[in-house]
């Protein structure tokens, strides 16, 4: 069932990749009275029988200009990293100082915090 659920959507993303191409005949097709009576630009000269066909150049050649535009680069959100500089020497009491400090913050976060003893390993068999 999951993979029914899979493949359909992926089956129909790529029948309207597929069919995107043809999008410009399809819609001709299916409109073209309409697209006749208001979009021809050849309604004067019937002898020409355009029948709309000029609509659907137009449309093919602007469906052409738009697969052959650079897409848009994609945006990438910008990541931002602070440095920590310090001086070249420090001392060993500043250096062990500091290491004090943030160890005895790291203890008062997780004292707060009941976790279960940790479980032994299993014996070794030999």
């Amino acid at each position: 069932m999951k993979q029914k659920a899979i493949i359909f959507p992926l089956v129909l993303i790529f029948l309207a990749i597929m069919v995107k191409p043809f999008a410009p005949y399809i819609e001709y097709k299916i409109n073209q009275k309409t697209i006749v009576s208001k979009f021809c630009i050849n309604k004067t000269r019937p002898s020409l029988k355009c029948n709309g066909k000029c609509y659907l150049s137009r449309q093919l050649k602007l469906a052409a200009e738009q697969e052959k535009a650079p897409k848009a680069p994609l945006q990438l959100k910008k990541i931002e990293w602070v440095v920590a500089v310090f001086p070249e020497r420090i001392s060993e009491k500043e250096f062990f100082s500091c290491k004090n400090v943030v160890s005895n913050q790291i203890r008062d976060f997780y004292q707060g915090i009941d976790l279960p003893p940790p479980t032994p390993p299993p014996p070794l068999k030999g």
